[in-house]
C-alpha cells in the first residue's frame, strides 16, 4: 500500500505546464445507468451506459502573456483540449488520469484579503478519463536520443488504447514514439504509435488498436542542437 501527497500533484493542460498555477484538482468519473427491472424481480436491476468525466481546478491568478489566464481564456468552448493529472507526480512508472475535453467554465475571483484565484471545469469528450502511466517526467532532453524507462505491465492487453504528449518546448525537429515488446526489448521492439514531428510546444493524443506487448518505452530521436522539454503518458483500454 502506497499512499500520495497532493502536493505532489502535477497537471497539464495542452502544451503548458500549469503545475505552478493550481492548489487543487479532481478528475471525477461516472457511468449513465438504464434501468432493466421487469415482473419477477425484488430489486432493481440495469445495465451500464456510457461513460462520463469532469475535471475542475483551481489556483491562482496570472495575467502574463502564456499563463493560466490568457490560455484558460482562450480554450473555452474549443474541443479537444487535452489534460493530464498525475497525483503522485509524473515519474516514469507514476499513474494518472488524462482526457480530451472541452473547457466549459473559466472563472476569476479578486477579494481585497487573498490573492486573485482562477478556477475551471472541462467536460471529457469522446474519451472519458483515461488512467495513463507515465513514459517520461516532464523535463528536457537535449542533444541526444533518448531511450526511456521500460513500464512492464504484467501481461499484454488486447483493447488498445491511447498516448497523450504533452511539449512544452522544443528546438529543431524531433520524432517522438512509443514502442512495445513482448521480451523486455531483447529481440522484440516493435513501434506502438508514433507523435507528430515536434518542431516547438505542442500537444497530442494518439490513439490505437489491437494488442499493446507487456513492456513499454518513449523513445525520441534528438539530434546534436535540438532539445525537446515534454511529458509522455500511455494509456491501455
Amino acid at each position: 500500500m502506497a499512499f500520495a501527497s497532493g502536493k505532489n500533484t502535477k497537471v497539464f493542460f495542452n502544451e503548458f505546464n500549469f503545475t505552478p498555477y493550481f492548489d487543487n484538482v479532481s478528475v471525477p468519473m461516472n457511468v449513465d445507468t438504464a434501468e432493466t427491472s421487469t415482473f419477477g424481480n425484488d430489486s432493481k436491476k440495469f445495465v451500464a451506459g456510457l461513460k462520463d468525466a469532469t475535471l475542475s481546478a483551481e489556483g491562482f491568478f496570472d495575467g502574463d502573456a502564456d499563463a493560466v489566464d490568457e490560455e484558460l481564456s482562450a480554450a473555452l468552448a474549443v474541443a479537444d483540449k487535452l489534460w493530464s493529472v498525475y497525483q503522485n507526480g509524473d515519474a516514469a512508472g507514476s499513474f494518472g488520469y488524462a482526457m480530451k475535453a472541452i473547457e466549459t467554465a473559466p472563472s476569476v475571483v479578486s477579494t481585497i484579503d487573498n490573492a486573485c484565484r482562477v478556477s475551471v471545469a472541462a467536460q471529457s469528450d469522446g474519451t472519458a478519463a483515461e488512467r495513463v502511466v507515465s513514459l517520461h517526467a516532464h523535463g528536457a532532453q537535449v542533444n541526444s536520443n533518448w531511450t526511456g524507462s521500460t513500464i512492464n505491465n504484467g501481461a499484454a492487453s488486447a483493447a488498445g488504447g491511447s498516448a497523450y504528449l504533452h511539449v512544452t518546448a522544443a528546438t529543431g525537429t524531433i520524432e517522438v514514439s512509443i514502442r512495445h515488446s513482448s521480451d523486455n526489448f531483447v529481440a522484440d521492439d516493435t513501434e506502438l504509435v508514433a507523435f507528430t514531428n515536434v518542431t516547438g510546444p505542442a500537444a497530442e493524443r494518439k490513439t490505437f488498436s489491437g494488442t499493446v506487448k507487456q513492456y513499454v518505452r518513449g523513445v525520441a530521436t534528438i539530434a546534436g542542437g535540438e532539445t525537446i522539454t515534454f511529458q509522455l503518458g500511455l494509456y491501455r483500454a
